[in-house]
């Protein structure tokens, strides 16, 4: 049987080095043959499979006695709805999905798709637990004065002269006019309709740099089929950047003050 692998990471703190491992030797010892390999770096979950890159390759890429193979089931998604309807329309093509991390192909019986139904609903569990986390944390360090995590686009960091309790410099963000018009930019074009695969697409082809295309350049391990090597990104959006600025509280926060301020 033929494959196509598909990995999926969140942060460009992962990598695909793991996964990539994972499904060669998966894929070896189940005597399948590697076509293709699809990946979504630096994409959230939460993002849809048609609006990711990787994820529009694949559902256009699906024939019948394929198998679709992936590390565990939350690679597909940790929506429940988009999850469910992505690995129907997986068996629909006459294709097979495959999680090599949990026990290998799932045929579409009565029973499999109960498993998996439950399965999809345990990923936005985990999600939504872990966003109850970070907000709590980020609460409290909102309340404290500090900087919660990365810059987010759209703003610039300056230091204040204090410490936390820590010793850690203590940053307050000002606006950065330039990227707050591509940010305004990015809300019209979501507003009418356009999905965030198109409004990265968009963005790119007006030459607008990501907050990480400005000099720095991130790399991604992954596997060709013979040896390891280096990818290098350049900063150009994809559907994931334009979910999480659109999707930030404080670039939300913002909008909406703006939105307000308009209407007094």
């Amino acid at each position: 049987m033929n494959a196509i692998l598909y990995g999926r990471f969140s942060t460009d703190k992962q990598d695909m080095q793991r996964q990539d491992h994972m499904l060669d030797l998966y894929c070896q010892t189940r005597g399948l043959t590697i076509l293709d390999r699809i990946y979504d770096p630096d994409v959230s979950g939460s993002v849809p499979m048609s609006e990711r890159e990787g994820g529009r390759r694949l559902l256009a890429s699906l024939t019948a006695d394929l198998a679709v193979v992936t590390s565990e089931q939350d690679r597909i998604g940790r929506d429940t709805i988009d999850q469910i309807q992505t690995i129907r329309r997986i068996w629909e093509a006459g294709a097979t999905p495959h999680f090599a991390a949990e026990g290998g192909p799932i045929e579409r019986t009565p029973e499999n798709e109960m498993f998996m139904e439950f399965g999809a609903s345990r990923a936005q569990y985990e999600r939504n637990k872990i966003r109850q986390r970070i907000t709590s944390k980020m609460t409290s360090k909102r309340a404290a004065g500090e900087l919660c995590g990365t810059v987010p686009y759209g703003f610039n960091s300056v230091p204040t002269g204090a410490t936390t309790a820590k010793g850690k410099s203590v940053f307050r963000l000002e606006d950065n006019p330039e990227e707050q018009k591509w940010i305004l930019h990015m809300q019209q074009l979501r507003a009418a309709g356009w999905g965030y695969h198109s409004i990265a697409k968009d963005l790119n082809s007006r030459n607008i740099p990501t907050k990480r295309g400005k000099g720095e350049i991130m790399n991604l391990r992954v596997s060709s089929s013979s040896s390891s090597s280096l990818r290098f990104t350049t900063g150009r959006w994809q559907a994931g950047n334009v979910s999480k600025v659109l999707n930030n509280k404080t670039v939300t926060a913002w909008i909406a003050s703006r939105t307000t301020a308009a209407a007094a």
